[in-house]
């Protein structure tokens, strides 16, 4: 086969490639602050800088758990001489640098980009088209304020981390693994609460947006696996995610810093008033199920009326709104006066800052405090009110009995089965007649010295991090084969070429592949090309073979290199070639994609590591392009793919089903040409989808990875469950129609018999427009589900189970 090598002498070895390409961010992709957000920052000579991303920060939300967790953090990282930066997420006010708090240097909002930053158009085009997206576009924002951090403290060691809370840092980290912001950045996750587990805490099995729900939980997965440093605080959510497929071993035990109360001087007038001679019982935490209310709520009202009636309970925290199906139109304030009213004596408290609930509990005369959580990740309701001298009744899980095992708090602790109305009904009984003990209240020193512990441990897996991201990169060039496919008239192949010609990566062999169908001007356009470019293959091929396979056989005696195959439309971006490469190369990705701009859009859902419900999903448009080994192209079985699209989906799809690594380059490397054609549609055709389940089909049942198969017992599972609900939700349409025409029809019937002599009044039918409307909407939805391939595949699945060994019992 002809190598393509025009260039002589102007090939780059990784080595050796420009310093725009090994100056993280790079021009190519730079992000700055504007000029005023410049003066704001001042002198850029800080040697440790600390990017904190978060939703909640206790003192700007009233939030505790994650927001506690990040304001102790930041105010021990200033301590050590660390310039603190927060980036948050999902706020309603927009912060643009300034900030009031003394731990932390400057606020931003990742949504607030204009005001701060100056973009390129590349990331106009990319948040233009996340627009609808907003998860993906606070994450996304939160890498360009990154690199506008890293561009602006030079030579600085750069510490960003994030919750793996929706994902948030997932193009943070693959920038990081595409070598796009230098080698002083060290990427964390740390494990907070993700989608997966608080669903199943939350006992919430039915997601009705499943598109969204596998991407987020995809990203989280993908986020926390591939991130530099990667904490989870509690064995026992470490455990959680092991259940669900999640690679663990590299992650890091790392606790949360406690915070330590300050505890004031007692004063019970301060307090709120308590009915005289009633002992204060305290809900503590979110007023919601996954914190306990319906079991606690139910034991209160098994407990001895006796009893009860000596009680006042006190529910301290954040009224919401409920996630039961059956109780979803009420928030939680409304659940507990339709439960208690007239049943028991109590009070709700909300809306209190984090340490404004602890000195209430504090000032209350010797409360029983109940954490009531079936399942908890690290909580901080128990490191916070562990410290108290008050009497805890506490559910048993694993969360809990790590966090009061960590401050040392034993006494006075009443454990009880989650979940269980009955065991934590006995339990408090137990702890409101047993004699009182001695609690003292913890100890500050020795607290203090357990925050200093952790704080250097997490420094020390900075300092290892830094010293482990520089690896050996070989700086040879292996040969990459670009194959183009030129669609309908290729009126901008001469473009294509051009593009591929100016690419200072030398090493590059092209083969164009024709259509024996092909219609004017493209043969002409072929001819022009085969006189510009006399090292270029052509091959001519029907429109029915598919491209991965002609490529595979022009590969044949090819061992190693890489593939990437192109539009005829897409021109390629200085240096695309050699930033592919060098992605590839430093994680040693079989699969890295990238998005391309489709004029005002771009195919961002495209990436490689995904998962295979998300994949067989994913717009028509999408994914963008891939660079793929040749080792891994020949590896592939059989594919259909005839177009690059197809060939892209085929790639980023064969890898998520084999655990090879991927990688996804979050900016575009080439730009679009595309003539007016009309616009594809928005989801997969059912011919796109089946292609891809035969080629997932001949992947051995024992190469699947266990992520993958779970993702997919989950898919089929919450697949079923909104047929159920659709088809649940049509009968009840169709009878509340037939209720109108019932109650139409009865009206009528009374008219005539109260007025048999005057003509029967013309009354206008009922508007059921609405109802019917609905019900034709829930009928095409049902109707596409079934048609769906994840519906027509189940009887595959169920025979892949019975190979894997698996329970067949759904």
């Amino acid at each position: 086969m002809t190598v393509h090598n025009t260039m002589d002498g102007m090939g780059l070895k990784v080595h050796s490639l420009p310093d725009d390409l090994h100056r993280p961010p790079g021009k190519n992709f730079s992000v700055r602050f504007r000029h005023n957000i410049v003066q704001l920052l001042g002198d850029p000579q800080a040697s440790k800088v600390a990017v904190l991303v978060t939703s909640e920060y206790e003192g700007i939300f009233k939030n505790g758990g994650i927001g506690t967790y990040y304001k102790v953090l930041s105010e021990m990282l200033a301590a050590e001489g660390w310039y603190v930066i927060l980036v948050l997420c999902f706020t309603e006010k927009h912060f643009v640098g300034t900030s009031d708090l003394v731990a932390v240097k400057h606020i931003f909002s990742a949504d607030a980009l204009e005001q701060v930053v100056r973009l390129q158009p590349m990331h106009h085009e990319i948040l233009h088209d996340l627009r609808y997206n907003e998860t993906d576009r606070q994450g996304f924002g939160c890498l360009l304020l990154l690199q506008a951090v890293i561009a602006h403290f030079q030579g600085a060691v750069v510490y960003v981390e994030f919750p793996e809370m929706l994902g948030f840092g997932f193009y943070t980290v693959q920038a990081k693994r595409a070598g796009l912001l230098g080698p002083n950045c060290i990427v964390a996750i740390t494990l907070h609460s993700g989608c997966e587990w608080l669903y199943e805490a939350q006992d919430k099995h039915l997601e009705e947006n499943i598109d969204w729900f596998w991407s987020v939980c995809c990203r989280e997965q993908v986020s926390f696996e591939q991130a530099d440093l990667a904490f989870f605080p509690s064995q026992f959510l470490k455990m959680k995610l092991e259940s669900y497929g999640w690679m663990v071993e590299r992650a890091v035990h790392m606790p949360n810093f406690v915070p330590v109360v300050q505890l004031p001087v007692r004063q019970e007038s301060r307090g709120p008033e308590i009915p005289k001679g009633k002992v204060p019982l305290v809900f503590f935490g979110r007023l919601e199920d996954r914190k306990g209310l319906f079991v606690f709520v139910h034991s209160i009202k098994l407990l001895p009326s006796v009893l009860r009636d000596t009680l006042h309970i006190l529910f301290v925290g954040k009224v919401v709104q409920l996630q039961s199906s059956q109780l979803s139109h009420l928030d939680s304030r409304e659940y507990i006066e339709q439960e208690l009213a007239g049943v028991a004596s109590f009070g709700i408290y909300t809306d209190l800052y984090s340490r404004e609930a602890i000195q209430f509990v504090y000032s209350l005369p010797e409360p029983l405090v109940c954490l009531a959580s079936p399942q908890e990740n690290f909580p901080n309701s128990s490191l916070e009110m562990g410290q108290l001298p008050i009497r805890l009744v506490v559910s048993d899980t694993g969360g809990f009995r790590e966090t009061l095992q960590l401050i040392g708090r034993s006494a006075s602790v009443y454990w009880f089965k989650p979940k269980n109305a009955q065991s934590l009904c006995q339990t408090l009984v137990q702890a409101l007649t047993d004699a009182p003990q001695t609690i003292e209240s913890a100890d500050a020193a020795r607290l203090k010295q357990i925050n200093r512990e952790l704080l250097d441990r997490k420094v020390g897996c900075i300092d290892r991090a830094l010293r482990a991201v520089e690896h050996s990169i070989d700086d040879g060039q292996p040969i990459v084969t670009i194959a183009i496919v030129p669609r309908q008239s290729g009126v901008y192949l001469l473009d294509c070429l051009a593009g591929i010609e100016a690419q200072t990566y030398s090493n590059r062999q092209v083969v164009v592949l024709c259509t024996t169908q092909a219609t004017q001007p493209l043969p002409q356009l072929l001819e022009q090309a085969g006189s510009l470019y006399p090292n270029c293959k052509f091959v001519y091929l029907d429109c029915d073979d598919a491209i991965l396979e002609v490529c595979k056989s022009l590969l044949k005696a090819e061992q190693n290199g890489y593939f990437l195959a192109l539009d005829a439309d897409d021109i390629l971006k200085p240096f695309a070639i050699e930033s592919l490469i060098l992605a590839a190369k430093r994680v040693d990705a079989a699969v890295v994609a990238s998005p391309v701009p489709q004029g005002s859009h771009t195919t961002s859902a495209s990436f490689a590591g995904g998962s295979l419900p998300g994949i067989l999903n994913m717009p028509a448009s999408g994914p963008g392009r891939c660079l793929a080994s040749v080792q891994f192209l020949k590896r592939l079985g059989r594919t259909q793919g005839t177009d690059i699209q197809a060939c892209s989906r085929e790639l980023i799809a064969a890898a998520a089903a084999t655990g090879e690594v991927g990688l996804y380059f979050p900016f575009a490397l080439c730009e679009r040409k595309q003539p007016l054609v009309a616009p594809p549609q928005w989801y997969l055709s059912g011919q796109a989808q089946f292609q891809l389940e035969q080629l997932l089909a001949q992947v051995p049942a024992s190469a699947w990875p266990k992520r993958q198969i779970h993702l997919l017992v989950s898919a089929v599972r919450q697949l079923l469950q909104l047929s159920a609900s659709l088809r649940l939700q049509l009968q009840q349409a169709k009878e509340q129609a037939q209720l109108q025409s019932e109650q139409f029809q009865s009206k009528v019937q009374q008219l005539q018999a109260d007025v048999p002599a005057q003509p029967t009044p013309q009354l206008p039918p009922p508007d059921n427009s609405l109802h019917l409307a609905k019900i034709e909407q829930l009928e095409i939805e049902i109707a596409a589900m079934q048609s769906s391939k994840f519906w027509k595949l189940r009887s595959r699945w169920f025979k892949l189970k019975k190979r894997l060994g698996l329970a067949m019992d759904e």
